[in-house]
């Protein structure tokens, strides 16, 4: 049996994913919590499209995204909504996607909240587990720094995690 494995290890033909140009939309929805500065529960939702070299069929290969991604947190002054343009790099790997991006948007602030309007850059990763061929569950980590739209007040760190769901495919 073992001479067996071993002349069809050695005699099999080599298996090749066959990628190809691809492109593509995405859609997630997440909840979501902020961690530092003031904290803060919500959700966030995010919709984009990708290109890259993909093979359909196995979910394998390396794609870059372009996208919105809007997040709102609650707090007990009033909602912050932040839409932000987001830039991604990823990998599929079978039914694993990971992912890092950044992203930069603005605050808009709701409710009885008032401040000064507030810029946000972050950068982080996502890791996507596929339990079908186009939905998979998200985790996903970024950091990042906000700072008054007017100059006024110092940069100040920000974190934020979120879990969801996520749907993407090949048009």
């Amino acid at each position: 049996m073992t001479l067996f494995s071993l002349l069809m290890l050695l005699g099999s033909p080599r298996a090749h994913a066959f990628t190809v140009p691809m492109q593509g939309f995405y859609a997630e929805t997440m909840g979501a919590a902020d961690f530092v500065g003031t904290p803060a529960l919500g959700g966030a939702v995010a919709a984009g499209t990708w290109w890259g070299q993909y093979d359909d069929a196995y979910a394998l290969g390396k794609y870059a995204s372009l996208g919105a991604h809007v997040s709102t947190q609650y707090t007990s002054q009033g909602a912050l909504v932040t839409p932000q343009l987001e830039l991604r790099r990823g990998w599929d790997i079978l039914l694993a996607q990971i992912s890092g991006s950044v992203r930069a948007g603005r605050e808009l602030s709701h409710g009885s909240l008032e401040r000064t309007p507030h810029w946000r850059a972050s950068m982080g990763g996502q890791v996507k587990y596929r339990y079908h061929r186009y939905w998979g569950a998200l985790l996903n980590i970024h950091g990042g720094v906000a700072a008054p739209v007017d100059g006024s007040g110092p940069l100040q760190p920000t974190a934020h995690a979120s879990v969801g769901i996520g749907w993407s495919a090949p048009r």
